[in-house]
C-alpha cells in the first residue's frame, strides 16, 4: 500500500494550494493510517478541481466541498465554514514538502467534534505527545 505522501503526491496538486487537514498527519507522524486525504484549498484550486470531471460536488452538512476516489477539498476547515486557507497556510508544519494543520490545532478540532474516531484520536495524540523526543 503507498504511504500517505505518495498518494497525497499521486493527486498532481500544488503543494502551495492546499493544507491537508484530518488523519493526514496522524498519518505521517506514525500515530495511525488514514483512510482518506481531506484538503483545504485556495479558491483557485478548488475552481481548477470544480471543473475536472474526477472530481464531484457533493454536500456534508451543510458545506459545500469536492470529492474523488479517498480525497475531499474543502474551502474552509475549524472555521465555522468560512473559507479559511490563507490561515491554515500561514500556521502549518510542512512535512516532505506539503502544509499539514499543525497537530494543536488538530487535537483541538477533534476535542470539538468529539465523535468516536475523534475520542480514539485525542486518546493517540495525547500518547504521542507523551513520548520523549
Amino acid at each position: 500500500m503507498a504511504t500517505f505522501i505518495e498518494r497525497l503526491r499521486a493527486l498532481g496538486l500544488d503543494p502551495d494550494n492546499f493544507v491537508v487537514v484530518g488523519s493526514g498527519l496522524l498519518d505521517v507522524l506514525g500515530i495511525r493510517t488514514a483512510d482518506d486525504i481531506d484538503l483545504v484549498v485556495s479558491h483557485s484550486l478548488y475552481e481548477e478541481l470544480s471543473q475536472h470531471p474526477s472530481w464531484v460536488m457533493t454536500e456534508v452538512d451543510g458545506h459545500e466541498l469536492l470529492q474523488t476516489k479517498g480525497s475531499e477539498a474543502w474551502l474552509a476547515w475549524d472555521n465555522d465554514g468560512k473559507p479559511n486557507f490563507d490561515e491554515l497556510v500561514g500556521d502549518n508544519n510542512v512535512v516532505a514538502g506539503y502544509n499539514f494543520v499543525t497537530l494543536a490545532r488538530l487535537r483541538r478540532w477533534k476535542v470539538e467534534h468529539d465523535r468516536p474516531k475523534d475520542q480514539r484520536d485525542v486518546v493517540l495524540i495525547d500518547a504521542y505527545l507523551r513520548q520523549p523526543n
